[in-house]
């Protein structure tokens, strides 16, 4: 099965074990590959950090609001930020920003257009322990259908016995179910999980440990174990 890559967060999704830096690095090529991202410093020069402000206020929609810097990555040879606009929320719960992605070569900074995050929060009970889940969303997913997946997955993820077989079918499926069951949710952070719409359905990545596939339907199909590096 292909690798799974969110370039977009600054974090990559891996599912398990089956691809090297090399790999990434081709998948997401840029300076800026999270798996080999190196920052002299994380504080960007005056001048750089003027630049790339006045590009990203260019990139961002008109009346967007105020732009921020989110991350910076700086090098003398190349340079790297992130930025975004104020979120904005929605009557369905639903926040949403513009952010935008900007990097410097040697000298002159440019910016991808910029594209539109959405997050919600989910209230769930895992072992018994109300926790919040932080979930992204792609423009147009309904927050009434990502509640209910987010909801339906948390109740999986609370079963002792592995609920579903393995999207890879790997004989290895119990045992990873096994190990992700005795380290569940850190209670001191709110997990963050991303819904993606697919063809066939969507799938809910829960990004310290598991992905779980919907069908169109939103009958859960199959789990697997997934590794994030940042």
């Amino acid at each position: 099965m292909a690798p799974v890559l969110s370039c977009r967060r600054r974090k990559v999704i891996l599912v398990v074990l089956t691809i090297n830096a090399a790999a990434v690095a081709q998948l997401c090529p840029s300076p800026a590959s999270a798996a080999q991202l190196r920052c002299a410093s994380h504080e960007l020069t005056t001048s750089d950090e003027d630049e790339a402000f006045d590009r990203a206020r260019r990139a961002m929609p008109k009346a967007s609001g105020e732009v921020s810097l989110k991350f910076g990555c700086w090098n003398p040879d190349f340079a790297v930020a992130s930025f975004r606009t104020p979120a904005m929320v929605d009557t369905d719960g639903v926040r949403w920003w513009w952010s935008a992605r900007c990097r410097r070569a040697i000298q002159a900074w440019s910016c991808e257009a910029a594209s539109q995050e959405r997050q919600i929060d989910v209230t769930i009970s895992q072992d018994g322990k109300p926790i919040k889940v932080v979930a992204d969303l792609a423009v147009g997913f309904p927050a009434a259908r990502a509640r209910s997946l987010v909801t339906a997955s948390a109740a999986l993820s609370s079963r002792m016995e592995m609920p579903l077989p393995g999207c890879t079918r790997s004989p290895g499926d119990a045992s990873s179910w096994r190990n992700i069951r005795e380290h569940p949710f850190p209670m001191t952070w709110d997990p963050e999980a991303e819904i993606t719409r697919t063809e066939v359905g969507a799938y809910v990545d829960y990004l310290n440990s598991r992905r779980f596939r919907f069908d169109n339907n939103d009958r859960a199909v199959c789990w697997e174990a997934i590794v994030v590096v940042d």
